[in-house]
C-alpha cells in the first residue's frame, strides 16, 4: 500500500496539486537487540511527487529508535507504522515535500515536461 498526502503549490500565476506518495522500500534489521529479535533499525524509502504533467522523486534512508515496550514484531509492522517511526525520530516530512515541490515548479518555470514514451 502506498500513502499519499496532496498540497497546494502556487506557480506560474496558476495553483496545482502536489501528490506525494511515501514508500518504503526496504528495512534492514538485527537478528537480536536488547532482548528483541528481528528489530529494524534503518527504514529506506522513496517519496514520488507529480503535479499532473511532471514527476520528480526522493529517496533516503532512515535510522529508526531503539526498540522498547510496546515492541511490535517483524511480523506485524506496517508500512504507515514504519513511515510514523521515520516521520517521529527525526525525517522531516515537511521538508522533503517542499524540496520536491520545488523541484516541480522548477521543472513547470523552465517548460519542461515528462511525457510518457511513445511505444507505450
Amino acid at each position: 500500500m502506498r500513502y499519499m498526502w496532496i498540497n497546494s503549490i502556487n506557480y506560474l500565476k496558476e495553483t496545482i496539486v502536489a501528490n506525494f506518495t511515501w514508500t518504503v522500500e526496504k528495512l534492514k534489521t538485527k537478528t537480536e537487540l536488547d532482548g528483541f529479535t528481528n528489530v529494524v533499525f534503518v527504514a529506506y524509502w522513496r517519496c514520488d511527487a507529480d503535479d499532473g504533467v511532471n514527476a520528480t522523486v526522493r529517496h533516503g534512508s532512515s535510522l529508526l529508535p531503539t526498540p522498547s515496550d510496546p515492541f511490535t514484531p517483524y511480523q506485524d509492522l506496517t508500512e504507515k507504522a514504519v513511515l510514523n517511526a521515520m516521520w517521529s525520530n527525526g525525517l522531516n516530512k515537511a521538508s522533503i515535500e517542499q524540496l520536491l515541490e520545488n523541484s516541480l515548479a522548477e521543472l513547470a518555470a523552465v517548460g519542461e515536461v515528462v511525457l510518457p514514451l511513445p511505444w507505450n
